[in-house]
């Protein structure tokens, strides 16, 4: 029961930070397009020849384009913690 309850933890932890790594990236891409730096900040980006904020189209397309990664992120997760639980149940 030991060695089932080991695997599972390795399994459970494979799949959460195999969903976690999903979303984080997912987070920075998004972020990268939403940061502005501080000159277009003050000028409305005149000087550095870059918009203040992106079109919500730039947004919706990345959303759109990435739209799989929460979809497999999920149920990776969840299948995680359910992993996970199932092995505490088998070291008791």
């Amino acid at each position: 029961m030991h060695i089932a309850a080991g695997i599972l933890y390795v399994v459970a932890a494979a799949f959460e930070i195999s969903g976690v790594v999903l979303v984080v990236r997912l987070a920075l891409r998004i972020r990268r397009m939403l940061a502005t730096d501080a000159l277009s900040r003050v000028d409305g980006g005149a000087a550095s020849g870059r918009k203040l904020q992106p079109d919500s189209f730039d947004i919706l397309a990345v959303l759109t384009e990435d739209a799989a990664r929460p979809w497999i992120a999920s149920p990776l997760l969840i299948a995680g913690i359910l992993a996970g639980t199932a092995g505490n149940f088998l070291t008791l």
